[in-house]
């Protein structure tokens, strides 16, 4: 086991050594700009992975760990190799075909910035989230999960309420014997032990229980509380193209941890003057979660939902909505429909319910928007490293 002992803020380039799955990272610290950066991926024939910043990320990973943590599966023998970069030496390992930089030092860390190979691709994780109740964040997690699943993007559900509805919403009894995503936080359960395999196929669940309200209370004086969920879905990202969180109804410990662990937040709100009330106390809190905890935290859209078009009100709180969001706005519409709210009731997903009804249609259309705006960023990144070349 090997520490890193001093962190130094700068822009890192990461890649993992070809042929060895169990050898860790190996990161360049490169005293340059981003750009630098991107000009050396595209050097190694590397594609970045999009996030906002550089610097974001760099701030994001110093409030994550105040300090690297231990690296695991660390083998000695390349230690040895690997431990340091004289100055304009070539990199050994035939991931680069130019020369280190003069500023270049060379460390086994921790990822910062993810780099894959073409083909290959980190999750997305979205934390559906809203501080008020009863807007359908459990219906909209699972259901978005489950048209992802069934239009070929492996999805990863994770129930993050102590109420366990999306649990029960996509077929899964009370067990009191399961294990739940309580073990893994409070326990460090690995995940193959907590993971289960859903109805739907390509959609696996970490389920929930009611230990989670408890889970809430000790993690208050665990270390780097913040980040638990964090770490724990780093191991499995490249398992999924998505990852949908579905956070509880508060802003406690649980959904913390699900807002600094996603990439991009949903937000559910029903067309109401209530719900409607509590926007900008949700974007207040997402901006405190963006300067303090996630700087490289998005907003994924916001989803209309429980919509009613005969009713006047419905209509002036998606107009004002739109108006004032535009383009963050989804296009899909949740209606308010029977099928939809009887689905749970049976424990599918309501494709699987009834296909036709107009709830299917509209998440079936949120889901398309969905993997439209993941391509969109993941071109969008290829193309700024390709320019910064």
């Amino acid at each position: 086991m090997f520490h890193v002992k001093r962190f130094t803020a700068r822009p890192v380039l990461n890649m993992r050594i070809p042929g060895d799955e169990h050898s860790n990272h190996l990161t360049f610290h490169v005293e340059r700009s981003a750009r630098t950066i991107c000009k050396y991926a595209s050097a190694a024939n590397l594609r970045a992975t999009p996030f906002n910043s550089c610097s974001a990320l760099v701030s994001r990973e110093i409030s994550a760990r105040r300090g690297f943590r231990k690296l695991e599966r660390c083998d000695p023998r390349r230690w040895s190799q690997l431990k340091s970069v004289p100055r304009g030496t070539l990199a050994t390992q035939r991931i680069f075909h130019t020369g280190v930089p003069r500023e270049t030092s060379c460390f086994l860390v921790l990822a910062l910035l993810n780099f894959c190979r073409p083909g290959e691709s980190l999750a997305r994780i979205i934390a559906v989230a809203n501080q008020k109740g009863g807007v359908g964040k459990t219906t909209t997690a699972v259901n978005l999960a489950s048209c992802l699943a069934t239009v070929d993007h492996p999805a990863l559900l994770v129930d993050c309420d102590s109420q366990a509805n999306a649990t029960a919403a996509i077929g899964f009894a009370k067990d009191p014997s399961r294990r739940t995503l309580y073990h893994a936080l409070i326990l460090n359960e690995p995940f193959e032990r907590i993971v289960q395999k859903s109805q739907v196929a390509g959609l696996d669940v970490v389920p929930a229980d009611k230990n989670l309200a408890g889970a809430a209370v000790e993690l208050v004086t665990s270390e780097n509380r913040e980040y638990l969920l964090q770490g724990y879905l780093r191991d499995v990202q490249d398992r999924y193209k998505f990852i949908i969180l579905d956070c509880p109804p508060a802003l406690d410990l649980l959904t913390l941890n699900g807002l600094v662990a996603a990439h991009s937040v949903l937000v559910p709100i029903q067309c109401e003057y209530l719900a409607l009330e509590g926007v900008s106390e949700l974007l207040d809190t997402l901006m405190r979660i963006r300067r303090t905890l996630n700087p490289a935290l998005e907003i994924e859209g916001i989803l209309l939902t429980m919509y009613d078009e005969r009713t006047t009100l419905s209509r002036q709180v998606a107009t004002d909505l739109r108006s004032f969001f535009g383009a963050q706005v989804f296009q899909a519409v949740i209606p308010r429909n029977v099928r939809l709210a009887e689905a749970p009731s049976f424990g599918k997903p309501i494709i699987f319910y009834d296909i036709h009804s107009k709830g299917a249609e509209g998440y079936t259309q949120l889901a398309q928007e969905v993997i439209s705006n993941a391509e969109k960023r993941v071109g969008a990144g290829a193309r700024s490293a390709h320019s910064g070349a």
